[in-house]
């Protein structure tokens, strides 16, 4: 069920291409937050968070399969991005420090609610580039 569920997201929700940087994380993770929003898509955050955790229990450098083919995908569409970026002269962050900076706020206001998951997300994305000029 992951699997087709990790394919079906993929498909229906590819990384933005708006030839912008800032544009693009922008978009996405008002996506993201969105989608954690939702009884569905935070359940299918949860089941990918469980799946890692059965699979390899406390071995937190090891994902699940199903998370890492969907950690993979993103991973490479964002660096994607941030490689057009580059050519473009620019200095963009990684997509590590995209994942800590924009990803985990909204994963975690997700989870413990003390913010809305779409609080501030051009403040995050912000904060992501402005570490890396």
């Amino acid at each position: 069920i992951l699997d087709v569920a990790v394919t079906q997201l993929n498909d229906e929700s590819p990384f933005p291409n708006t030839g912008d940087l800032r544009n693009d994380l922008l978009t996405w993770a008002r996506a993201v937050s969105g989608q954690v929003k939702t009884k569905e898509g935070f359940a299918f955050y949860r089941a990918l968070a469980m799946a890692r955790s059965a699979l390899f229990g406390n071995d937190a450098a090891a994902p699940s399969p199903d998370a890492a083919a969907y950690l993979k995908v993103r991973t490479d569409q964002i660096q994607a991005a941030i490689d057009r970026s580059a050519m473009r002269g620019e200095d963009p962050p990684t997509v590590e420090r995209i994942f800590d900076i924009v990803l985990a706020p909204i994963y975690l206001r997700a989870v413990f609610g003390h913010l809305p998951p779409d609080h501030d997300l051009e403040q995050l994305v912000d904060r992501a580039l402005a570490g890396s000029v």
